[in-house]
């Protein structure tokens, strides 16, 4: 299996460099290391760790980060998922956060590192229909049969409407505060 080695990227007289190496069996980069020719730029490395099960098709799921580079500092990622690859916890740079699902596999609930939580219930093609905010604040959605968010209502009661084309892309968003915000898809060539 060809593996990319080097992507560059050139922009405004600036080429940006991002190198990839020491693969696992499944393809996925062990270290990616970015960096550009603007002065003062650092160079970024992360190195990658990844949550694999075979026998479940789960292949790539990153469980540890570590990066060192911008402004030679150090920072961490590091997940824990069970056995069917749903993410427990999350610890970004010494904070963490959990999580639960349902029997169905939807996530029920998130707890922050202030023990925070937000509960997600009433799933419809895969999108929470209800949102309990941890200060007691209810976000309630209507989906369409496609999957797409067709209204989100706040805790004040004001509701979000979108719109889509035939292709499910956005074509408009019509807020509550009459700044709605419309989007055409045309043909390019």
């Amino acid at each position: 299996m060809p593996l990319l080695k080097k992507a560059e990227v050139w922009r405004e007289g600036h080429v940006y460099t991002t190198k990839y190496s020491n693969y696992d069996k499944y393809g996925n980069a062990g270290r990616v290391i970015e960096s550009g020719n603007v002065s003062g730029q650092d160079r970024v490395v992360t190195d990658y760790t990844y949550f694999n099960n075979p026998a479940l098709w789960i292949l790539g799921k990153v469980q540890n980060e570590k990066f060192t580079g911008i402004h030679r500092e150090t920072g961490t990622i590091s997940r824990q998922y069970n056995t069917i690859g749903e993410l427990l916890s999350e610890t970004k740079y010494g904070v963490t956060s959990q999580y639960t699902y349902t029997s169905e596999g939807d996530l029920a609930s998130s707890m922050d590192a202030r023990q925070n939580i937000t509960k997600y219930s009433k799933y419809y093609r895969g999108i929470a229909r209800k949102v309990t905010q941890p200060e007691g604040m209810t976000l309630t959605r209507t989906v369409n049969t496609t999957g797409t968010l067709k209204s989100q209502t706040n805790g004040r009661g004001n509701t979000t409407r979108y719109t889509y084309d035939d292709l499910n892309r956005h074509t408009s968003i019509d807020l509550p505060i009459h700044a709605d915000v419309f989007s055409h898809m045309g043909a390019y060539l």
